[in-house]
């Protein structure tokens, strides 16, 4: 990934047309971590994905791409 960013950047296009979407916050620190060690700038919130309302938007995202993820047990429970 890092690679074809930097591709990227060096064909004229800008870091900041580049997004990174992880499955968990572990993967995104490892994620943050790669791409700092390949000199990419990154803006990494931290536990930001870990408020709830980050966590409900983030389950509807993935009803929407796996549908027998976790992310419909979740949106079911949220109050009417």
């Amino acid at each position: 990934m890092a690679a074809r960013i930097q591709l990227d950047v060096s064909n004229g296009g800008d870091y900041r047309d580049h997004a990174v979407l992880t499955r968990s916050h572990g993967t995104l620190v490892k994620m943050a971590a790669h791409l700092g060690r390949s000199s990419i700038p990154s803006l990494y919130f931290g536990d930001f994905f870990e408020r709830p309302e980050m966590r409900d938007f983030l389950s509807l995202l993935s009803v929407t791409a796996d549908h027998d993820g976790l992310g419909p047990m979740r949106v079911g429970q949220w109050p009417k």
